[in-house]
């Protein structure tokens, strides 16, 4: 399965825009056991924080898993644009690749993912796949 949006992002310290799934299964067994997807967050990273340039242009992917809170294991991929090709000057496509045992993420149909996630992945590897079932898709701001 193949899920995308078009995404410019706003501007403004502490907005965090995401596009994120959550599994289906999320009242039955909790978080981050259901598993989560994080296809784009934003993080209100427009300003410079401690003396670092402006970091608008980076989004990050990511996936969440585990057993019960606060046992929330996860990992991250960040992707970069210019710095004139910033997420809240521009539309970006903003891509996962949905696939068993197998979840590929992509920014403007770029050839290769900037994350890519299967089973065998450490930590993951350490508990149950979550992502081989229903999910909900989240846009927010």
């Amino acid at each position: 399965m193949r899920i995308e949006a078009k995404i410019k992002g706003p501007w403004g310290q502490g907005i965090w825009p995401a596009f994120w799934t959550i599994g289906a299964n999320f009242p039955v067994v909790g978080w981050p056991a259901c598993g989560e997807i994080d296809l784009m967050e934003a993080k209100g990273r427009s300003y410079p924080v401690d003396g670092s340039p402006d970091q608008s242009n980076i989004i990050g992917s990511a996936v969440h898993f585990g057993t019960q809170w606060p046992d929330n294991r996860y990992i991250v991929g960040n992707f970069y644009t210019s710095n004139e090709n910033t997420f809240q000057n521009y539309f970006h496509s903003i891509t996962l690749i949905f696939q068993n045992d197998k979840l590929e993420f992509y920014v403007d149909n770029e050839t290769n993912p900037h994350l890519s996630i299967d089973p065998t992945l450490y930590p993951l590897n350490q508990y149950n796949y979550p992502f081989n079932r229903e999910f909900y898709l989240i846009i927010n701001v």
